[in-house]
Protein backbone atom coordinates (compact mmCIF):
# COMPACT_ATOMS: atom_id res chain seq x y z
CA UNK A 1 0.00 0.00 0.00
CA UNK A 2 2.84 2.40 0.57
CA UNK A 3 3.92 2.17 -3.23
CA UNK A 4 0.69 2.38 -4.54
CA UNK A 5 0.07 5.78 -2.33
CA UNK A 6 3.74 7.23 -3.18
CA UNK A 7 2.18 6.18 -7.35
CA UNK A 8 -0.86 8.22 -6.43
CA UNK A 9 0.49 10.82 -4.87
CA UNK A 10 3.31 11.56 -7.67
CA UNK A 11 0.30 10.96 -10.56
CA UNK A 12 -1.55 13.24 -8.21
CA UNK A 13 1.58 15.88 -8.81
CA UNK A 14 1.49 15.23 -12.14
CA UNK A 15 -1.83 15.49 -13.35
CA UNK A 16 -2.35 19.03 -11.08
CA UNK A 17 1.34 20.51 -13.01
CA UNK A 18 -0.18 19.28 -16.36
CA UNK A 19 -3.72 21.16 -15.66
CA UNK A 20 -1.76 24.06 -14.79
CA UNK A 21 0.10 24.31 -17.32
CA UNK A 22 -3.25 23.93 -19.97
CA UNK A 23 -4.78 26.87 -17.61
CA UNK A 24 -1.87 28.86 -18.57
CA UNK A 25 -0.88 28.30 -21.82
CA UNK A 26 -4.39 27.29 -24.14
CA UNK A 27 -4.20 25.95 -27.24
CA UNK A 28 -6.76 28.09 -28.70
CA UNK A 29 -5.58 31.43 -28.00
CA UNK A 30 -1.90 31.76 -27.06
CA UNK A 31 -2.38 35.49 -26.52
CA UNK A 32 -4.77 35.27 -23.68
CA UNK A 33 -2.71 35.65 -20.99
CA UNK A 34 -0.81 38.29 -22.62
CA UNK A 35 -0.40 41.87 -22.43
CA UNK A 36 -1.94 43.97 -25.88
CA UNK A 37 1.13 45.39 -27.21
CA UNK A 38 1.53 47.37 -30.44
CA UNK A 39 4.73 46.51 -31.91
CA UNK A 40 4.70 48.83 -34.31
CA UNK A 41 2.73 51.27 -36.79
CA UNK A 42 -0.27 51.21 -37.88
CA UNK A 43 -0.52 49.25 -41.48
CA UNK A 44 -0.72 51.78 -44.50
CA UNK A 45 -3.59 52.78 -46.56
CA UNK A 46 -5.06 50.21 -48.84
CA UNK A 47 -8.46 49.26 -50.07
CA UNK A 48 -10.70 52.55 -49.46
CA UNK A 49 -12.14 52.77 -46.78
CA UNK A 50 -11.69 49.44 -44.94
CA UNK A 51 -7.81 50.55 -44.75
CA UNK A 52 -8.11 54.57 -44.62
CA UNK A 53 -6.07 54.96 -41.34
CA UNK A 54 -8.31 57.38 -39.82
CA UNK A 55 -11.43 54.67 -40.19
CA UNK A 56 -9.47 52.14 -38.49
CA UNK A 57 -8.32 54.64 -35.76
CA UNK A 58 -11.91 55.18 -35.28
CA UNK A 59 -13.05 51.79 -35.60
CA UNK A 60 -10.19 50.50 -33.13
CA UNK A 61 -11.29 53.60 -30.28
CA UNK A 62 -15.24 52.56 -30.75
CA UNK A 63 -14.64 49.19 -31.07
CA UNK A 64 -11.44 47.49 -30.96
CA UNK A 65 -12.37 46.12 -34.17
CA UNK A 66 -9.13 44.88 -36.76
CA UNK A 67 -9.21 43.31 -39.40
CA UNK A 68 -11.62 45.30 -41.04
CA UNK A 69 -14.82 43.17 -40.70
CA UNK A 70 -15.29 42.95 -44.46
CA UNK A 71 -12.11 40.83 -44.91
CA UNK A 72 -14.87 38.21 -42.59
CA UNK A 73 -11.69 37.44 -40.52
CA UNK A 74 -12.04 37.08 -36.62
CA UNK A 75 -10.99 40.66 -34.69
CA UNK A 76 -8.11 40.75 -33.03
CA UNK A 77 -7.08 41.72 -28.93
CA UNK A 78 -3.72 43.89 -29.69
CA UNK A 79 -3.98 47.26 -31.78
CA UNK A 80 -3.38 47.19 -35.18
CA UNK A 81 0.70 46.72 -36.23
CA UNK A 82 2.80 46.09 -38.91
CA UNK A 83 2.74 42.54 -37.56
CA UNK A 84 -0.45 42.24 -39.36
CA UNK A 85 0.09 38.03 -38.78
CA UNK A 86 1.75 37.36 -35.22
CA UNK A 87 -0.61 39.91 -33.50
CA UNK A 88 -3.93 37.64 -34.24
CA UNK A 89 -4.84 36.10 -31.47
CA UNK A 90 -4.82 32.44 -31.91
CA UNK A 91 -2.94 30.13 -34.69
CA UNK A 92 -6.06 29.68 -36.24
CA UNK A 93 -6.81 32.95 -36.96
CA UNK A 94 -2.78 33.56 -38.85
CA UNK A 95 -3.97 31.00 -40.50
CA UNK A 96 -7.28 32.31 -41.74
CA UNK A 97 -5.15 35.66 -42.28
CA UNK A 98 -2.59 33.84 -44.80
CA UNK A 99 -5.09 32.07 -46.55
CA UNK A 100 -7.25 35.37 -47.53
CA UNK A 101 -3.67 37.00 -48.25
CA UNK A 102 -2.62 34.18 -50.21
CA UNK A 103 -6.10 35.08 -52.35
CA UNK A 104 -8.02 32.98 -54.67
CA UNK A 105 -7.20 31.47 -58.63
CA UNK A 106 -7.00 35.24 -60.29
CA UNK A 107 -2.96 35.14 -58.64
CA UNK A 108 -2.34 31.78 -59.85
CA UNK A 109 -3.99 32.82 -63.49
CA UNK A 110 -1.82 36.21 -63.30
CA UNK A 111 1.27 34.20 -62.92
CA UNK A 112 0.61 32.28 -65.73
CA UNK A 113 0.07 34.91 -68.10
CA UNK A 114 3.23 36.28 -67.35
CA UNK A 115 4.86 33.19 -67.63
CA UNK A 116 3.23 32.61 -71.09
CA UNK A 117 4.71 36.10 -72.51
CA UNK A 118 7.79 35.15 -71.27
CA UNK A 119 8.11 31.56 -73.24
CA UNK A 120 6.37 33.28 -76.42
CA UNK A 121 9.29 35.51 -76.16
CA UNK A 122 11.88 32.60 -75.85
CA UNK A 123 10.16 30.28 -78.37
CA UNK A 124 10.43 33.65 -81.21
CA UNK A 125 14.40 34.13 -80.03
CA UNK A 126 14.95 30.38 -80.04
CA UNK A 127 15.66 29.77 -76.57
CA UNK A 128 13.60 26.86 -76.11
CA UNK A 129 15.17 25.64 -72.14
CA UNK A 130 13.74 28.59 -71.31
CA UNK A 131 10.34 28.44 -72.97
CA UNK A 132 10.38 24.53 -71.77
CA UNK A 133 10.66 26.03 -68.08
CA UNK A 134 8.35 28.92 -68.25
CA UNK A 135 5.77 25.32 -69.36
CA UNK A 136 6.65 23.26 -66.65
CA UNK A 137 6.06 26.00 -63.82
CA UNK A 138 3.14 26.74 -65.94
CA UNK A 139 1.66 23.71 -65.31
CA UNK A 140 2.80 23.43 -61.72
CA UNK A 141 1.22 26.56 -60.97
CA UNK A 142 -2.08 25.22 -62.74
CA UNK A 143 -1.88 22.27 -60.25
CA UNK A 144 -1.08 24.56 -57.22
CA UNK A 145 -4.42 26.65 -58.00
CA UNK A 146 -6.26 23.58 -57.85
CA UNK A 147 -6.05 23.12 -54.01
CA UNK A 148 -8.42 26.88 -54.26
CA UNK A 149 -10.74 24.73 -56.52
CA UNK A 150 -11.73 21.85 -54.62
CA UNK A 151 -15.22 20.66 -56.82
CA UNK A 152 -11.97 20.02 -59.68
CA UNK A 153 -10.54 16.31 -58.62
CA UNK A 154 -7.14 14.94 -59.81
CA UNK A 155 -5.94 17.32 -62.84
CA UNK A 156 -9.34 18.05 -64.15
CA UNK A 157 -8.40 21.73 -64.12
CA UNK A 158 -4.89 20.74 -66.28
CA UNK A 159 -7.55 18.98 -68.30
CA UNK A 160 -9.61 21.81 -68.79
CA UNK A 161 -6.86 23.62 -69.90
CA UNK A 162 -5.72 21.48 -72.45
CA UNK A 163 -3.58 18.46 -71.28
CA UNK A 164 -2.84 17.21 -74.43
CA UNK A 165 -2.29 20.49 -76.21
CA UNK A 166 0.26 21.28 -72.62
CA UNK A 167 1.75 17.98 -73.08
CA UNK A 168 2.61 18.02 -76.72
CA UNK A 169 4.01 21.56 -76.04
CA UNK A 170 6.57 20.55 -73.66
CA UNK A 171 7.78 17.63 -75.77
CA UNK A 172 8.19 19.84 -79.16
CA UNK A 173 9.98 22.25 -76.86
CA UNK A 174 12.60 19.42 -75.63
CA UNK A 175 12.87 17.92 -78.72
CA UNK A 176 14.64 21.46 -80.08
CA UNK A 177 12.41 21.39 -83.23
CA UNK A 178 11.38 25.39 -83.60
CA UNK A 179 8.34 25.07 -86.01
CA UNK A 180 6.87 22.28 -83.85
CA UNK A 181 7.55 24.40 -80.82
CA UNK A 182 5.74 27.45 -82.69
CA UNK A 183 3.10 25.21 -83.68
CA UNK A 184 2.59 23.84 -80.47
CA UNK A 185 2.26 27.02 -78.47
CA UNK A 186 -0.41 28.10 -80.89
CA UNK A 187 -2.42 24.97 -79.99
CA UNK A 188 -2.16 25.81 -76.63
CA UNK A 189 -2.75 29.25 -76.68
CA UNK A 190 -6.04 28.25 -78.38
CA UNK A 191 -7.30 25.91 -75.66
CA UNK A 192 -6.73 28.78 -73.06
CA UNK A 193 -8.81 31.19 -75.10
CA UNK A 194 -11.49 28.40 -75.27
CA UNK A 195 -11.38 27.72 -71.86
CA UNK A 196 -12.21 31.35 -70.78
CA UNK A 197 -14.67 31.40 -73.44
CA UNK A 198 -16.61 28.53 -71.70
CA UNK A 199 -15.87 29.48 -68.27
CA UNK A 200 -18.27 32.83 -69.42
CA UNK A 201 -14.82 35.07 -69.30
CA UNK A 202 -13.85 35.55 -73.04
CA UNK A 203 -13.16 38.92 -72.05
CA UNK A 204 -9.69 38.16 -70.84
CA UNK A 205 -8.96 36.63 -74.45
CA UNK A 206 -9.39 40.87 -75.65
CA UNK A 207 -6.15 41.68 -74.15
CA UNK A 208 -2.56 42.42 -75.07
CA UNK A 209 -1.15 39.49 -73.86
CA UNK A 210 -3.21 37.46 -76.54
CA UNK A 211 -2.96 39.55 -79.26
CA UNK A 212 1.08 39.84 -78.83
CA UNK A 213 1.14 35.93 -78.72
CA UNK A 214 -0.71 35.40 -81.88
CA UNK A 215 2.48 35.07 -84.44
CA UNK A 216 5.94 34.31 -84.28
CA UNK A 217 8.46 36.87 -86.07
CA UNK A 218 8.65 35.38 -89.37
CA UNK A 219 5.70 33.42 -89.56
CA UNK A 220 4.38 30.47 -87.14
CA UNK A 221 6.95 27.76 -88.37
CA UNK A 222 10.06 30.03 -89.06
CA UNK A 223 13.52 29.55 -87.24
CA UNK A 224 14.88 32.12 -85.83
CA UNK A 225 17.47 34.24 -88.83
CA UNK A 226 20.96 33.15 -87.98
CA UNK A 227 23.38 35.17 -86.28
CA UNK A 228 25.44 37.36 -89.12
CA UNK A 229 29.00 36.19 -89.93
CA UNK A 230 31.76 38.35 -88.38
CA UNK A 231 32.87 40.37 -91.92
CA UNK A 232 36.11 39.11 -93.15
CA UNK A 233 39.37 41.16 -91.83
CA UNK A 234 40.49 43.59 -94.36
CA UNK A 235 43.61 42.79 -96.15
CA UNK A 236 44.06 46.31 -97.24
Amino acid sequence: MGKIGNYLAVSLVIGLILVWGLMAHPFDNDYQQGPAVNRGPAPAAGLERNFDLKEIDRVQRERGDYPPRALGLTTQRRPPSDSWLLDADSDRDRFQRIEVALRGLDIHMAEIGVRFDVMHDAIERGNLRLASLEAEKSIETARIAMLKRPGFTGDAGLQYMGRRQWTELIAALESGDQARSRTAFAAVRETCMSCHAARGMGFINDSRLFDSTATFAGGSGAAPAAPAAPAAASTR
